[in-house]
């Protein structure tokens, strides 16, 4: 083999490694990304709600319900259970925490 057919090669190779690693990291969610949900119950008294969601990896949930801790009671005016909403949670001293709630409208 000549040395630009190496070279083309190796180019291929390299390019075709990092399409793959890119596709990798677009792929997984973080904590930045929004999580589909329904809410099932809203605990003012207690600054819980519980949401449906979908799989949430970087938590190391399974799409299930899960009931979060909320940051911000005000994302809660004139929400209600079985609303359709987009949310995002983290995980904080060993609690889950909603840390943002968007409203999707039916």
């Amino acid at each position: 083999m000549d040395t630009l057919h190496l070279t083309r090669r190796k180019w291929v190779v390299g390019f075709g490694l990092a399409l793959v690693a890119t596709a990798a990291c677009i792929a997984e969610p973080s904590a930045s990304d929004f999580i589909s949900g329904r809410i099932v119950k809203i605990d003012h008294e207690a600054g819980k709600i519980t949401l449906q969601h979908d799989a949430i990896p970087y938590l190391h949930l399974r799409a299930g319900t899960t009931t979060f801790r909320f940051v911000e009671a005000k994302w809660l005016i004139g929400r209600r259970d079985g609303d359709r909403v987009r949310f995002q949670a983290d995980r904080f001293d060993l609690s889950l925490r909603m840390t943002a709630l968007i409203y999707v409208p039916s």
